[in-house]
């Protein structure tokens, strides 16, 4: 079967095909000149998000931001649907917000609509495009600008008018939008219909398992309240995992925590397993068997405690209430120095001692 034919020279065709290559050529050397203005939106909008998320203790994994490849720009601005390529292309700024988890995916969503401007008509929900019998990529992408009251500010003025995408996503759903349109050229295209059904599925059992995963984040905030409330009881009959213990001590060391204390476990162990590990070693299973080895004025002593984490507070707990048996049930050698105060020498240990006897490396409090 013959190929088109090219339009003779002259022709109404050509000279439409002449002048629709022209404006594209014409728009490409635009966004070359205009692309550090675009790079300097994108660099804006990732530092506002970033601080907003932080302030506001939103959690999330990642935030990036890039301005539009010159290449990815010139693909698009040539596709016969972009008639105005400069008006018509939204992310020539571009950040991406990835979430744990989906609640948390719509919390961002949510203070994204209140921070910018969104087009509606131009931004997407995914899920929403896919209806209920569809699997396949799901994200949350907003077309916005910057909201007149922001571009007033002098360090914002430049950005009025300007577009740019957010992309909101989760985890596993980054993960599939990596594998099913960025990067692996074995999953593009048509596929063999056996094979794309088992595309299909995967793509089923990543948005369960993201479903699971916000689950269980939302069950351990459950858990997390209830352990909260029944410390501020006096309801100690819990046993210790790594967020009884972290409610257990925002409790039982409030005013410390206002003062200074980090409610962190470190980190070189962000989870907090090796302190339970060694409150299980010395003989510890429960927050009640704890709070009865507190001294009673230790959380009053906020002044001794507030540069402490939640471990070393801890150990310093177990170390006060019986040194010899921390040391031979419960060290394990997870560290090798020894902080010369101000905690254990308070309740009467000879921090020098202590560490001859055990092979420790003293350092001073600074």
């Amino acid at each position: 079967m013959a190929g088109k034919r090219a339009a003779p020279k002259g022709s109404a065709s050509a000279k439409k095909v002449a002048r629709r290559e022209d404006k594209t050529a014409a728009a490409i050397e635009w966004y070359q000149r205009q692309r550090p203005l675009y790079e300097h939106l994108a660099q804006k909008v990732e530092a506002v998000v970033r601080e907003v998320l932080d302030d506001q203790k939103v959690q999330y994994h990642s935030i990036t931001s890039r301005p539009k490849e010159v290449d990815s720009f010139a693909g698009k601005a040539a596709r016969e649907e972009y008639t105005d390529p400069k008006k018509q292309i939204k992310d020539m700024a571009g950040v991406r917000i990835i979430a744990y988890v989906d609640s948390q995916a719509r919390q961002i969503a949510e203070l994204v609509e209140r921070l910018f401007k969104v087009d509606p008509e131009h931004s997407v929900d995914t899920s929403v495009r896919l209806g209920v019998d569809k699997v396949g990529y799901r994200a949350t992408h907003y077309v916005a600008r910057f909201s007149k009251d922001r571009c007033r500010l002098p360090e914002y003025r430049r950005f009025d008018r300007l577009e740019f995408e957010i992309q909101v996503r989760t985890i596993l759903q980054h993960a599939w939008a990596e594998i099913d349109h960025d990067r692996n050229y074995k999953f593009t295209g048509v596929l063999p219909d056996d094979i794309q059904r088992r595309f299909a599925v995967l793509s089923g059992v990543l948005e369960l398992a993201d479903r699971e995963f916000d689950a269980i984040a939302s069950s351990i905030d459950v858990y997390a309240t209830g352990v909260a409330e029944m410390t501020e009881k006096g309801e100690l009959d819990i046993p210790i995992n790594t967020t009884s213990l972290r409610e257990y001590m925002l409790t039982k060391f409030k005013d410390a925590v206002a003062s200074g204390l980090e409610p962190i476990f470190g980190k070189e162990e962000a989870s907090g397993s090796a302190i339970v590990e060694e409150l299980a070693a010395f003989g510890i299973s429960t927050l009640a068997e704890l709070d009865n080895i507190v001294p009673v004025d230790l959380p009053r002593q906020t002044d001794l405690i507030k540069n402490f984490r939640f471990a070393g507070l801890v150990r310093d707990v177990m170390i006060i209430h019986d040194a010899d048996r921390y040391f031979g049930k419960a060290w394990e050698r997870h560290w090798t120095r020894l902080v010369t105060g101000p905690v254990l020498e308070a309740y009467g240990l000879d921090v020098a001692a202590l560490a001859e006897r055990h092979g420790l490396n003293v350092r001073e409090e600074s």
